[in-house]
């Protein structure tokens, strides 16, 4: 799912909406309510069973837990579902741009950039670019 508005609801009554809440609100308007669930940590996401998973709001990794970091109004959340369950050495990548207005047939560059999504240092969970990949 990319670029989908959702509607979050206050379900703790807090005064503030977590990362939590805008996943439960995702997928009740866009999959199923039973397609995400919490035990401690992330089980499942997009009706994936699952305890390899990262997420980001505004391109940066969230610090405590879904549960506990808070959402703002337009921010966006990246969840992902990971494949290395050894190492845990998937890697958060993203463009240099969200969006880019470009005339039919014109070509234009992206840049690929990321970094170690388990990243724990300040120093890497800077962005640097990547090559050699292809899309």
């Amino acid at each position: 799912m990319a670029w989908k508005e959702v509607t979050v609801k206050d379900l703790d009554e807090s005064g503030d909406f977590t990362y939590d809440e805008a996943l439960k609100a995702a997928h009740e308007t866009y999959n199923s309510a039973d397609g995400y669930a919490v035990e401690g940590m992330v089980k499942k996401l997009w009706g994936k069973e699952t305890r390899n998973t990262l997420f980001f709001i505004n391109g940066e990794g969230i610090p405590t837990g879904v549960t506990a970091d808070k959402v703002n109004k337009d921010d966006y959340l990246t969840a992902s579902i990971n494949e290395d369950f050894i190492c845990y050495s998937d890697w958060y990548s993203c463009f240099d741009e969200n969006e880019v207005n470009v005339p039919e047939g014109k070509e234009f560059t992206l840049n690929l950039r990321g970094h170690l999504g388990m990243a724990w240092t300040e120093a890497d969970k800077k962005n640097v670019s990547l090559s050699g990949i292809t899309v």
